[in-house]
């Protein structure tokens, strides 16, 4: 570790090895909001370590359960709440859309400072808002979902534009979506 202020409650990155071949990488506090390269937090008492380097490393939580610094900057967090990487660098706060995550709340928190509350540890890519779990792909790999709202909508060489378009998928063929055909009962 290259940055001495990194410390137990941290969520940290992969740092890019300098130079053409690099032989050993370092961590740095997360960045930016839904930070790509989060790998885990910076541990308090870490019950297993692999590093030989105890001088300058520090333990990284890959899992389980640790104390993790957040922030309010998408509002209170409640147990359960995914986690991923804030604006503030190296500290945490509650995800409001899919991105890479690095747990779920155990605590709720609603306060203004940056304190620190247990987390579970879980590296993943989630979805809090339930987004993905509303879309599914046919057998050929096509995206499948129910409706759709937008302001411009191009489906080949048809567009549609308006305040709110809204195509709902309650009837198809297997040959894809046709605006020329009638639902059943319709």
């Amino acid at each position: 570790v290259d940055d001495e202020s990194i410390e137990a409650g941290d969520l940290v990155a992969a740092h890019p090895c300098p130079g053409t071949t690099p032989t050993r990488c370092g961590l740095v506090k997360t960045q930016s909001p839904y930070d790509q390269k989060v790998i885990g937090i910076i541990s308090t008492k870490a019950s297993l370590t692999f590093s030989p380097d105890t001088d300058k490393g520090r333990p990284v939580a890959l899992a389980g359960r640790v104390p993790v610094k957040v922030s309010m900057e998408n509002g209170p967090i409640k147990a359960g709440d995914w986690l991923t990487s804030s604006s503030t660098p190296g500290v945490a706060m509650k995800a409001t859309k899919p991105g890479p995550m690095v747990g779920q709340a155990l605590e709720s928190y609603n306060d203004k400072s940056y304190p620190t509350i247990l987390a579970f540890v879980s590296l993943s890519y989630a979805d809090p808002t339930g987004l993905l779990s509303k879309l599914s792909l046919d057998d050929s790999g096509a995206v499948i979902t129910s409706s759709v709202r937008a302001s411009t909508l191009k489906l080949g060489a048809i567009e549609a534009t308006s305040a709110s378009v809204i195509l709902s998928n309650n009837c198809h063929s297997s040959e894809g979506w046709n605006p020329e055909s009638t639902c059943p009962g319709s």
